[in-house]
């Protein structure tokens, strides 16, 4: 007799064509490296009291699996292993905080020309630079490493080709110097768009002891990410639908092709902005993203229910930031910057999350940091209609972005 272990198994992510048809198979690309909580699966029992001739619980019967709810932790992870040849694709973690955000797109890979003088307005050969690069991330190759940026507008009329940053690079360009793409994934502006199914599959270590949760959807997503931490991704999912799956093999000994990111320090590319000031010092960095879904009722559907339909998304976010010198108090709708956080080491696994307008949401709290005296800052996305429109990329003005570079 083998028991099965709780911690030796794989864990799979991949989307739904539509709801109500769970994915079947999966290939090593839907492999998320990850902690994962044990689902603890759900299913209704339903029974009406009636009159008994004795004491004795009255019949049940079996209702809907609605509702059943897992939590991943996972390393954020870079979406190549080795040095991009073109625009990003998608990958695993993408994929969660595009579901948890409601959108993304891919953007931004080109050379630039051989006269940079600017770390904001970016040149490019006449006719290089595209209108769909506003709105979204780029990784520009600088002496000793990489700097990365966000493209609020382009100007494609003169010669050369521009790309206006959001904030200043840390650097310079190299001139004729590589700029990677990004793929960013961006909360959705206006109504919501309907969201699309999902299925976690848990492989265990025994070839019978595997779940397959489906027609599932993120409804939060934390990512931490201070410093000398890796930046890490926590989310909570929830289902319409579980079964239990046998026959797909054990895990085996695998290895993630993908690379872990590297800790957020200045040898790897990682500085915080806050307005103006493009070297903030802080303790600590958290986003936390909510998604609010409605269950959508079908006679038809498999449990009773057709979709899960996001009816609200929200992201705030809460930097620790030493007191320096005057101590400092932040009241409710003050807009300190714009707000940046890069990890820009590598090409293929670096990361920049963009705060364009917040504002903030309640009077900053003083506290102690490891002995020092810091200001906790807490802030929401206020409406951004600052970057170009006509071509932008799909997420441009979007209140919050996060880009895998």
């Amino acid at each position: 007799m083998a028991f099965s272990e709780s911690r030796i198994g794989r864990v799979y992510v991949k989307e739904q064509g539509a709801w109500g048809t769970p994915q079947t198979s999966f290939a090593a690309a839907d492999v998320v490296e990850c902690e994962i909580t044990y689902p603890e699966l759900t299913r209704e029992a339903v029974s009406t009291d009636t009159v008994r001739g004795a004491f004795h619980h009255a019949t049940h019967v079996m209702g809907a699996k609605v509702g059943t709810s897992i939590s991943l932790t996972m390393p954020l992870h870079g979406w190549s292993a080795t040095t991009p040849v073109g625009n990003p694709t998608e990958h695993v973690d993408a994929l969660l905080l595009k579901h948890a955000l409601g959108g993304s797109n891919q953007a931004g890979y080109e050379v630039v020309d051989t006269s940079q003088d600017s770390t904001t307005v970016i040149k490019y050969n006449d006719g290089w630079a595209l209108a769909n690069w506003a709105g979204n991330a780029q990784l520009h190759t600088v002496s000793g490493g990489f700097t990365a940026g966000w493209v609020t507008s382009t100007d494609l009329t003169g010669d050369p080709d521009t790309a206006t940053m959001l904030n200043q690079l840390s650097a310079q360009p190299t001139n004729e110097g590589q700029t990677y793409g990004s793929n960013t994934c961006y909360l959705t502006t206006g109504h919501p768009a309907a969201a699309t199914p999902l299925t976690v599959q848990w492989e265990g270590s025994d070839a019978n002891a595997g779940i397959r949760l489906s027609d599932g959807v993120v409804t939060s997503a934390t990512i931490t990410a201070g410093p000398r931490q890796q930046p890490t991704l926590s989310v909570t999912m929830t289902f319409l639908d579980w079964d239990n799956v046998t026959g797909i093999g054990s895990p085996g000994q695998y290895a993630h092709a993908l690379p872990q990111m590297s800790t957020l320090s200045g040898e790897n590319g990682a500085r915080l902005v806050l307005g103006a000031d493009l070297t903030v010092d802080a303790a600590s960095f958290e986003v936390t993203i909510e998604s609010e879904m409605a269950v959508i009722g079908s006679h038809s559907g498999n449990e009773g229910a057709a979709q899960y339909y996001p009816t609200n998304r929200t992201v705030t976010a809460s930097i620790v930031i030493p007191q320096d010198g005057a101590l400092t108090t932040s009241s409710p709708s003050i807009d300190p910057g714009a707000v940046q956080l890069d990890l820009a080491g590598t090409a293929g696994s670096s990361l920049s999350i963009l705060i364009p307008e917040p504002r903030i949401i309640e009077q900053s709290t003083i506290g102690d940091s490891e002995g020092i005296v810091a200001s906790t800052l807490s802030l929401g996305c206020a409406v951004m209609t600052s970057d170009a429109s006509a071509g932008a990329g799909a997420a441009a003005n979007s209140v919050f972005r996060v880009a895998f570079l």
